[in-house]
């Protein structure tokens, strides 16, 4: 939606940002898809591919900075779930994100260059009638974010054709 703004933004920074992140979505779209196959697969998901590529339109990026000035520990996200179908977890510039266990117990979830974690949603969690649950999760202060914050980039990815 964003990009139909393009031509508006007289910034060529931020006009080069929209472009870049419009692209990126079209990047992910192949690794998106993939996702939507196998979990159409293993989890018997009739249509899930088709759902997911007739909301590629709704796909967004958010990059965020959590803050620091915070205690080792500290919530800097709160525990939530995402409201969309799964979330791609593309950069986390540290550790520090968590996840719930069936146990009830917080772990950490892995952060590396060289992968990304892909979270079940809500509507992920309605869609597969609950076979695939929405993971809780949360982002914690750690020694390396406690002054200077952290950085994530997580790729939504909503369909369109179930609740949230």
């Amino acid at each position: 939606m964003l990009e139909t703004y393009i031509g508006k933004i007289k910034n060529p920074i931020a006009r080069d940002f929209v472009q870049n992140a419009t692209t990126l979505v079209g990047i992910l779209k192949p690794i998106v898809l993939d996702f939507a196959r196998q979990s159409e697969k293993i989890f018997d998901l009739r249509d899930f591919v088709k759902e997911v590529e007739q909301g590629e339109d709704v796909f967004f990026v958010r990059f965020i900075h959590y803050f620091g000035d915070r205690k080792l520990g500290e919530e800097i996200a709160t525990a939530h779930t995402d409201q969309s179908g799964f979330s791609l977890h593309l950069f986390e510039s540290a550790q520090g994100l968590q996840c719930l266990t069936s146990q009830h117990r917080w772990i950490n979830m892995p952060v590396s260059s060289s992968e990304t974690v892909i979270i079940p949603s809500m509507q992920m969690q309605l869609r597969s009638k609950g076979k695939l649950k929405a993971l809780c999760h949360r982002v914690i202060a750690t020694p390396e974010t406690l002054e200077v914050g952290r950085y994530s980039a997580v790729c939504f990815v909503q369909l369109k054709k179930t609740p949230k």
